[in-house]
């Protein structure tokens, strides 16, 4: 039978060597002053700049549709259970979608979009930007929209679509 003594200098001495082979990640956590690479940290970043870049990919495609007033491709932009809100207007899913900007499109001109912040987290990213462009109708003439973008994007089967976006219009100078 080990007596107590006995048992607690053996305990002590296996925490001592326990503690002076530790991994290195583990040691520089518990020891001030030893330096850690900050492996989570870089690779958040990596992960980040990533997604920036597929973003604003498929938002570039989304303004080279406008331009081209493609609504079929503009439709293509959005998810299944996508929802535009337009001032007061709520449209939900690709073919509404379309429907209004069937409406709406040829009157618009070439759409400025300019990123303002930006955060991804797993297959969800948001974007809010500023927007503007000219709309020319025959009753009102040329006028300028200006406002805030925020879309919603959610990646599905490896593409990102917009989920959802809000258009808040400024008032007119």
């Amino acid at each position: 039978m080990i007596s107590s003594r006995a048992s607690g200098l053996f305990r002590r001495s296996f925490i001592l060597a326990f503690l002076l082979f530790l991994p290195g990640p583990l040691w520089a956590q518990i020891a001030p002053g030893v330096p850690r690479r900050d492996y989570w940290g870089v690779e958040r970043a990596r992960f980040r700049r990533e997604m920036l870049g597929e973003v604003n990919e498929r938002l570039d495609r989304w303004c080279s549709a406008w331009e081209a007033d493609d609504v079929e491709e503009l439709a293509d932009h959005y998810a299944e259970n996508a929802l535009v809100l337009l001032t007061d207007e709520e449209i939900w899913g690709p073919e509404a979608i379309q429907t209004a900007l069937e409406e709406s499109l040829p009157e618009a001109g070439p759409i400025a979009h300019e990123l303002v912040d930006f955060e991804v987290s797993g297959s969800l990213a948001y974007v809010l930007g500023r927007f503007r462009y000219t709309e020319t109708n025959e009753e009102t003439g040329a006028r300028v929209r200006r406002g805030r973008l925020l879309t919603i994007l959610d990646k599905q089967s490896g593409n990102w679509k917009i989920r959802s976006q809000v258009f808040s219009e400024e008032s007119p100078d």
